[in-house]
């Protein structure tokens, strides 16, 4: 099984915006991640984003680069200070590959989690808009990290 693990784009303050929709930087640096990642011709069962709006906004953009049988799916439980531990049972469980976009430090904790790492064991520095493939060996129950992809390597 495949997991991609993306941290929003860079958002608008909560001070100009309430919302915290997705700064003009953040809507350029995942349209550009979007045009990167469609030549890698990821297939994902659903793409799982919070429900704040910067997630969304960026979860919408590389759905239109990521075959998605379900397509996105609004979910609870992956604000920054949830607890990860559904989401790896729900994962480890899992029969095809997914996406979640969601925050920090939430995705930090979950990458982790999933590997064993102790709860503050910082494993990937998820900046804004950054991509992480782990992938599931079900033989050995052991997560790995593939890849990770940030805008500042992603060029137009």
């Amino acid at each position: 099984m495949e997991l991609y693990l993306v941290r929003h784009a860079e958002a608008v303050s909560e001070q100009e915006d309430p919302r915290c929709p997705l700064s003009d930087r953040g809507r350029e640096a995942v349209s550009r991640m979007a045009g990167f990642i469609r030549g890698l011709n990821i297939n994902v069962k659903v793409i799982k984003h919070s429900q704040k709006l910067r997630a969304e906004q960026t979860a919408r953009e590389l759905a239109r680069a990521v075959t998605s049988a379900d397509g996105l799916q609004a979910t609870e439980g992956l604000t920054p200070n949830d607890d990860v531990r559904p989401m790896k049972t729900l994962l480890e469980d899992a029969q095809e590959n997914v996406m979640i976009v969601g925050h920090l430090p939430y995705l930090s904790r979950l990458v982790s989690c999933l590997l064993d790492a102790g709860r503050e064991q910082k494993t990937v520095a998820f900046g804004a808009c950054c991509v992480v493939r782990m992938d599931y060996n079900e033989a050995s129950g052991e997560w790995g990290i593939r890849w990770v992809l940030t805008p500042d390597i992603v060029k137009s």
